[in-house]
């Protein structure tokens, strides 16, 4: 009976490579003219003239995005059967090894405007993208029937999983604020703790710390506040500052009003480029007068304006 079975059993080296990559461009231009000829049949003259109609625009956006992962690694094949492995047999295949992934995107802009009838041209550039790196070790164990040279074959996996070991990058991707700050938003900075003998200061709010965020792997979008050390503000009078994650106001003691703008920056995470920054513009008052005495002070500010009015 032993002479009539038979097995043999491989050790290969495989790699395998998924791509999966989304490649686009567009292009635009728009220009509007009007020609006008005219001739004096008298004087023996003529001409003509141009005009633009509408601005003159050029633009170009170039993007790619998607996935690209490659496995590395050694699979072992055992398989049994009854006269010949080849005719029939019954096994089983075990793949072992590590694995790349990248994940990412990079958008490219570029705009050439040339308003109606000027010479001069207004030039526009814009590029952002990201980058996610996973890397592990995988294992694959599959089951193994076949008949007549692989003629007819069933493989159904029985274990396949994959084992993290490092990455690179943020898979959550932040690309722009929720809050978008139009020109009646104010932000008031009040003491946290209601005392200024120890200090004016107050914690960036949370509006202003929740972001608009891109999953690199699956693609979702969604929202999340960030802890305050993700931020930079500038602002454009010395007597505010931020730091620590609070806004800090150093106001003299004859003044009870300050006021100014604060530029609000995401710091980037790792691996991510911008060519410009992330960033929210929004108007900063600190006061420590009542209710009814900004209600007074505006009052009489709109009173001046209709004076001069007439």
């Amino acid at each position: 009976m032993d002479r009539h079975r038979s097995g043999k059993g491989n050790l290969n080296f495989v790699v395998k490579a998924n791509v999966n990559i989304q490649l686009g461009a567009d292009m635009e231009y728009q220009v509007g003219k009007r020609y006008s000829f005219w001739i004096h049949i008298l004087d023996g003259k003529s001409g003509s003239s141009e005009m633009d109609l509408i601005d003159e625009r050029f633009a170009f956006q170039f993007y790619v995005m998607g996935t690209l992962g490659i496995k590395a690694g050694v699979k072992a094949e055992i398989a049994f059967g009854i006269l010949s492995t080849d005719l029939a047999s019954v096994g089983a295949n075990v793949e072992f090894g590590a694995y790349v992934k990248l994940y990412g995107y990079f958008i490219y802009y570029f705009e050439d405007l040339r308003p109606a009838n000027t010479n001069l041209s207004q030039e526009t550039e814009e590029m952002m993208g990201a980058l996610y790196v996973d890397f592990g070790l995988y294992v694959t164990v599959k089951f193994k029937t076949q008949v007549f040279f692989n003629a007819f074959k069933y493989e159904p996996t029985l274990y396949d999983d994959e084992f993290p070991l490092l990455t690179a990058g943020v898979q959550q991707n932040v690309y722009d604020f929720v809050y978008e700050p139009d020109e009646d938003d104010v932000m008031y900075v009040w003491d946290d703790d209601a005392n200024s003998t120890n200090g004016i200061s107050m914690s960036l709010p949370e509006i202003y710390r929740t972001m608009k965020r891109i999953d690199l792997v699956t693609g979702e979008k969604s929202q999340a506040a960030y802890d305050k050390d993700n931020f930079i503000i500038v602002f454009n009078d010395e007597r505010f500052s931020f730091k620590n994650g609070d806004i800090i106001v150093d106001a003299p003691d004859d003044i009870r009003y300050l006021s100014c703008e604060a530029r609000i920056i995401w710091k980037n995470d790792k691996l991510t480029f911008s060519k410009y920054d992330i960033a929210i513009t929004v108007p900063v008052i600190w006061t420590n007068m009542s209710q009814s005495e900004l209600n007074e002070k505006f009052t009489a500010s709109v009173a001046v304006g209709n004076e001069t009015d007439g």
